[in-house]
């Protein structure tokens, strides 16, 4: 078993996004726009700009490959446009981007907000809740080279050595597990990318948000539980618990080297 680290402020924090989300059975309410009135007059206070999208999925059948219109959801950011509450007739969720995440206590407190609002809409039953933090590490230090990487994470982690058993260079590396637990599922995303950013564009009043550039290494952490169940807008605990065991595993991933104290940065 992983240890149990003392949380630790990161003052260079590699949060890319995290995100929060509830999944439920189609909200009758969510046809009627008289029915969502109040939900729209609560959350404008912490999120005023609004917009309608629709999902894109990809359909190949036997005449080929084709986009398919997914289901509408409601969109709702907030000023600065680091937040984003996303309301469709099957999911709610929360998100933060880069530079807008403060903590724990702040990010469970904005979601318990908004889960109470679908109290108000007549929802009863949820078939998943689940909690999600992505981590694009892109340290000064990097060369943008996969050895560099080798020798900063956890050797426990990092595993046998692919240049020197196969020969060339690595140019990216991807993995993933997934670990059934008592309380959920834990998926754990991880691997060296040559570039870009593992999360989606979004529009903003702004215009789309800005496309990241060089290489980095990913530590995608996705807890959730889809057991269905009554809906109960108190998620606290489950968020915290979730919250606490997805640190341990990223303290462990990053290890004890000059990268975890890169970090950290100087204490302010």
């Amino acid at each position: 078993m992983i240890p149990d680290y003392t949380v630790e402020r990161l003052w260079n924090d590699p949060l890319a996004w995290v995100i929060a989300q509830l999944r439920f059975p189609p909200l009758s309410s969510f046809q009627s726009r008289p029915s969502l009135n109040p939900f729209f007059d609560a959350i404008a206070v912490d999120y005023p700009h609004y917009s309608e999208e629709r999902g894109v999925s990809l359909v190949l059948d036997d005449k080929g490959i084709r986009n398919q219109e997914g289901e509408k959801s409601l969109r709702f950011l907030s000023t600065d446009t680091l937040w984003a509450v996303t309301l469709g007739s099957e999911s709610m969720s929360l998100e933060c981007r880069r530079g807008g995440y403060e903590d724990i206590d702040n990010f469970i407190s904005r979601f318990s907000r908004i889960a109470r609002l679908l109290e108000q809409l007549g929802l009863k039953k949820q078939t998943r809740i689940g909690f999600r933090f992505v981590n694009e590490i892109r340290p000064t230090t990097s060369d943008g080279d996969y050895e560099f990487w080798r020798e900063q994470l956890n050797p426990e982690v990092i595993g046998y050595d692919a240049a020197k058993q196969f020969g060339g260079k690595v140019v990216s590396t991807v993995s993933e597990v997934n670990i059934g637990r008592d309380d959920g599922m834990l998926r754990v995303r991880r691997g060296f990318l040559p570039a870009g950013s593992t999360v989606p564009q979004m529009m903003t009043p702004r215009g789309l948000t800005p496309v990241l550039t060089g290489s980095f290494y990913l530590i995608d952490l996705d807890y959730f539980d889809d057991s269905p169940t009554d809906f109960t807008p108190d998620v606290h605990e489950r968020l915290r618990s979730y919250n606490h065991f997805m640190y341990r595993v990223f303290r462990w991933i990053i290890g004890d080297g000059p990268l975890w104290h890169e970090l950290k940065g100087k204490t302010k």
